[in-house]
């Protein structure tokens, strides 16, 4: 029931706590779009010998796409930092379900990668951690944002009835 879901958060708002979903979102978008944007070499380390040499040798690679995927990341973790500090549920609400479509897409598409591969972690990876590991932090965030749409949801909820009572 709605009651025994608010012990969850009590003694935070839902507001509060929907805020603290999108901040700490925030800080692990910040965190990829580091090392991917600011540091592509770290990236690059999370590849076997030949994968690594592979990506070196494309300029593409380097110079753009890795750079590309650090500067969403940071755009990311700017917009959820701004939503935990602006924007009312609804807004929040809004940007908590794009977030969790994006971090599913990320998990259908290491599920290709996977395929590809033979059902097996790809060769082209250092080892089966640096694939393992971010398919484990994707659900995990996509988990933490589906709880936050839901608190969000309760939020939206007590705006609307507070505005009803208002009126």
């Amino acid at each position: 029931s709605d009651r025994s879901f608010r012990c969850l958060v009590a003694p935070m708002s839902s507001h509060m706590f929907v805020s603290a979903v999108l901040f700490f979102g925030a800080l692990g978008s910040f965190m990829q779009g580091h090392a991917t944007w600011i540091n592509p070499e770290m990236a690059l380390q999370t590849l076997s010998y030949s994968g690594r040499a592979a990506v070196e040798v494309s300029e593409a690679a380097t110079m753009a796409l890795l750079p590309h995927l650090g500067c969403l990341h940071v755009v990311a973790g700017a917009l959820q930092a701004i939503g935990a500090i602006a924007f009312r549920p609804r807004e929040q609400a809004l940007l908590l379900l794009v977030m969790s479509m994006y971090t599913a897409s990320g998990i259908w598409h290491h599920w290709e990668l996977y395929k590809l591969a033979g059902m097996r972690v790809p060769g082209w990876l250092a080892s089966a951690d640096e694939f393992y590991m971010p398919i484990k932090i994707m659900i995990a965030s996509s988990v933490i944002n589906v709880v936050g749409l839901i608190v969000a949801g309760f939020a939206v909820r007590e705006e609307i009835s507070s505005k009803a009572k208002k009126h």
